[in-house]
């Protein structure tokens, strides 16, 4: 096996704060702003950010999660984000930005970060099919229409990181037993 065995998922989800941060961060960096006017955009959004992600659940992005979904959490995300930037500039009015300016930042981080969160979503479904990693190992109890189907469903998606260790049909002996 290439991969090492350990449970990684815990780091995904602050690994994808910390990088949507960084890069509402950086980008900020092109309104030239003085240091203290900076420093309070970036607690501004940034508070905003993880506030607004919290509520909407933005990083709750599972193996099972569509592609779909994450494309709706981040429209959801623009829009609520496009409002905080929005409010900050209209509180600083005496900062004088232009909509054009500030559209583009936002058009810039909502971009960047919706590669980053697709890019980090596609590997981990290829990383399961190819290396074999991040999976977690599924048994099933039970043989009737649904647990076959379960089982075709878990061997026939590997990109889902499932596998199958066995089906335990329940025979009457069994049944008595629970």
């Amino acid at each position: 096996m290439l991969h090492r065995k350990g449970r990684y998922s815990g780091y995904i989800r602050p690994f994808n704060y910390l990088m949507d941060l960084c890069i509402i961060i950086f980008l900020a960096s092109q309104f030239i702003l003085t240091p203290l006017e900076y420093l309070n955009f970036i607690i501004f959004t940034t508070l905003g950010w993880i506030i607004l992600s919290l509520k909407s659940k933005f990083y709750e992005v599972y193996r099972f999660t569509r592609a779909i979904k994450i494309f709706s959490l981040v429209v959801q995300q623009a829009v609520f984000f496009s409002l905080i930037v929005f409010s900050f500039f209209g509180f600083y009015a005496s900062l004088n930005r232009g909509a054009i300016d500030i559209l583009i930042y936002i058009g810039q981080v909502i971009g960047l970060i919706s590669l980053v969160k697709f890019t980090i979503f596609y590997f981990l479904k290829r990383y399961r099919v190819v290396l074999g990693g991040n999976y977690r190992l599924t048994v099933i109890i039970g043989q009737n229409d649904k647990t076959k189907s379960l089982e075709t469903f878990f061997l026939s998606n590997p990109e889902y990181g499932y596998k199958l260790r066995k089906t335990f049909p329940i025979t009457n002996e069994s049944e008595d037993a629970l």
